[in-house]
């Protein structure tokens, strides 16, 4: 419902009106100490809460691609403030559910594109928890991996066998 809807977003630091701003909120996402501007999208998406991002989405319009579908080359950076995009914070916090349900509802080219050089993609993401196994949802970040592939995320042109 809009009025719990709006609670969540108040009580996660966003503004209840703008679900397109990335902001960090009152409660941003830190990662090694480095704080990221996020969308709601993208906060909703990193702790795994699949109905707001539903909320978001199908309520108030919100995207599940970056915040104003920029070029890639822009998407690590907003404002001067690095920012993780839904599908990367996702996947990024270990949220397999959260990844899938952003894939089926516009993020599928998302899930193997780069920010910049120095950041691995979503997927590559998933690949690295062989190495990690100790870590959180590995075993699901990898079955994630392979849904991937098999529903398209690495083809050249969506459809087309190359």
């Amino acid at each position: 419902d809009d009025t719990s809807g709006r609670e969540k977003l108040v009580a996660a630091g966003f503004d209840p009106d703008d679900v397109h701003t990335a902001r960090c909120g009152a409660m941003p996402i830190n990662w090694s100490g480095d704080w990221r501007n996020v969308t709601p999208m993208a906060y909703f998406a990193s702790v795994g809460d699949v109905p707001m991002c539903r909320y978001l989405y199908h309520v108030r319009g919100a995207t599940t691609r970056t915040a104003a579908d920029e070029d890639i080359a822009d998407r690590a950076w907003l404002g001067g403030k690095v920012w993780w995009y839904p599908m990367y914070a996702a996947i990024e916090k270990r949220q397999p559910e959260a990844a899938i349900w952003l894939f089926l509802h516009g993020a599928s080219g998302e899930a193997s594109i780069h920010t910049d050089s120095d950041e691995p993609s979503p997927l590559d993401i998933c690949f690295c928890s062989l190495r990690e196994p100790a870590r959180r949802n590995a075993k699901h970040m990898v079955d994630l991996a392979r849904w991937f592939i098999l529903n398209g995320a690495i083809d050249k042109v969506p459809g087309e066998i190359d």
